[in-house]
Formats: structure tokens, C-alpha cells, sequence
């Protein structure tokens, strides 16, 4: 009874388990209940997982897709735009492992910056060379990478370039 009630929890985007202590300030800066800025990295990051809405990520769902979808969706918003930009992407395994918060786990994300963020595989840009069925994820549950099956639904979050905010 008690692992089912912490599944729930957890699908449901329940706060991460962090470490006692003193944990450091968050490394990026909420601008909107939609957008975070990393200025040490010059990107901006989609706040909630691709599918939830809302001050706190709690509307909605998270919206699984297959790496396929995830390029459909991209490509998508290039041609239409989202919160006024066209230059939405998925982000690269680097780029991605940078919201990992060591501290933390289910999911190992700063839950005051990216709250509500379900513990669920995360699909980036990457590929492995010559491998055409497999791209990078990474696990949202414990920080961990993989080359999962391009089929297969995971969740997205999306990034750009903050530099082209300017524009």
C-alpha cells in the first residue's frame, strides 16, 4: 500500500527526497511561471515538462512522446513559434545533465526552480554515429544516462539560446 501511495506521488511530480543541509542557491533564475534562465550557459529552459502548465508545473500531465514526435514537435514549433520564439530545441546531453541536482533524487531536479518535474526518462538531442534506432535519455529519477529505444515515449523539456531573447 505504502509503494503504491509513493508511485502516485512520484507520477504525480511529488518534491524530490534532497539531502539534509545547506543546499546551494539555485544556479538559474525563474523569469516566468514558462521560462528559466541558466546565465552561466546563455540558454533559457522551458520551465514545466513539455505537457504541464501552469506557477507551479501542476496542470496538465507530462506529455510522453517518442524521439520521432519530439522532432515532429520541434520542428513544429520552429515553423509556428512558442511563447514568441521559433528557435525551441531539444537539448543536448550536456546541456541536460546540467538540471541534474546531485543533492537530489525522484527526480534529481532543484524543485524550486523546475518544480513538479515528474521522475521520467528525458529525451536530448543526441545519437549515437551510425545507430539509427537508439538516442540519449536522461533519467529524471536518479540523473542517470541512456541509449534508450527512439520508439519508446519519454518526457521533453526544451531549451534555446538566451542571447537570441534580443532579438
Amino acid at each position: 500500500m505504502l509503494a503504491a501511495a509513493l508511485l502516485l506521488a512520484a507520477a504525480a511530480g511529488a518534491a524530490p527526497i534532497c539531502r539534509d543541509g545547506v543546499r546551494p542557491p539555485p544556479a538559474f533564475a525563474v523569469v516566468s511561471p514558462e521560462l528559466v534562465d541558466d546565465p552561466a550557459r546563455g540558454l533559457q529552459w522551458q520551465r514545466c515538462p513539455w505537457g504541464q502548465t501552469g506557477d507551479d508545473c501542476s496542470d496538465g500531465a507530462p506529455r510522453r512522446l517518442s524521439a520521432m514526435q519530439a522532432q515532429d514537435l520541434v520542428a513544429r514549433l520552429a515553423r509556428d513559434g512558442w511563447l514568441g520564439r521559433h528557435d525551441w530545441r531539444l537539448p543536448t546531453r550536456a546541456e541536460l545533465r546540467t538540471l541534474v541536482d546531485g543533492h537530489c533524487v525522484d527526480p534529481a531536479i532543484d524543485g524550486r526552480v523546475f518544480p513538479a518535474t515528474p521522475p521520467l526518462w528525458f529525451w536530448t538531442s543526441d545519437a549515437e554515429p551510425g545507430n539509427d534506432y537508439d538516442a540519449w535519455a536522461l533519467d529524471f529519477r536518479s540523473g542517470d544516462e541512456v541509449l534508450d529505444d527512439r520508439n519508446l515515449p519519454n518526457a521533453v523539456r526544451l531549451v534555446r539560446r538566451r542571447e537570441a531573447a534580443a532579438q
